[in-house]
């Protein structure tokens, strides 16, 4: 019993601190730190866009926590039309969905891409935890826990504990929005 009061004691803090989040980078930031720690990942990834509108676009998060600034540079400007995990994904993923990057793609399989020994390698991001919090032509919103392969694989149990902070996240996010919709009409 004792381990599942630290389990639930964990799920309690990440979401306190999510509830702290919205209407700041740093209180995005201080989230994703927690839920990357709890999850002994090397690296995590927080974004959520709107194109919907201008005071939408104010309201995007972009974070990333234990990441080198280059890794992300490297990412957008080139590696992230050859993410193995992304092509593996499902064109119908759900908003709500968490995936294990091991279930998307076999790790023997994921081991032979360049994406994995030239960048994942490089900046210990050969592993994969992914919430999918928002999937539509106007707003994407997704959460990314990395591991290297020194880590051990990310479990149910992982993933577990990401699918039940999904439904607060997501109200974080529709919070965040308001409030930066707030801030803009009073400027």
């Amino acid at each position: 019993m004792e381990p599942r009061m630290d389990r639930r004691n964990l799920q309690l803090s990440l979401i306190q601190s999510l509830l702290a989040a919205p209407g700041s980078t740093e209180g995005w930031e201080c989230f994703l730190a927690q839920l990357c720690d709890a999850l002994h990942g090397s690296a995590a990834r927080f974004i959520a866009h709107s194109l919907e509108s201008e005071a939408a676009l104010a309201a995007n998060v972009s974070v990333a926590v234990h990441t080198d600034l280059v890794a992300i540079a490297e990412y957008q400007q080139h590696w992230g039309r050859y993410d193995p995990w992304r092509h593996a994904m499902s064109p119908d993923v759900r908003a709500g969905t968490v995936l294990v990057g091991d279930d998307l793609i076999a790790r023997d399989r994921i081991s032979r891409t360049a994406f994995y020994n030239e960048f994942g390698r490089k900046y210990e991001t050969t592993q994969c935890l992914a919430g999918i919090l928002e999937m539509s032509p106007g707003r994407i919103s997704n959460i990314s826990i990395n591991r290297s392969d020194s880590g051990r694989r990310f479990s149910r149990r992982d993933a577990d504990l990401l699918r039940q902070l999904m439904p607060h996240l997501r109200r974080a996010i529709d919070l965040h929005r308001r409030l930066s919709g707030v801030e803009l009409l009073t400027a």
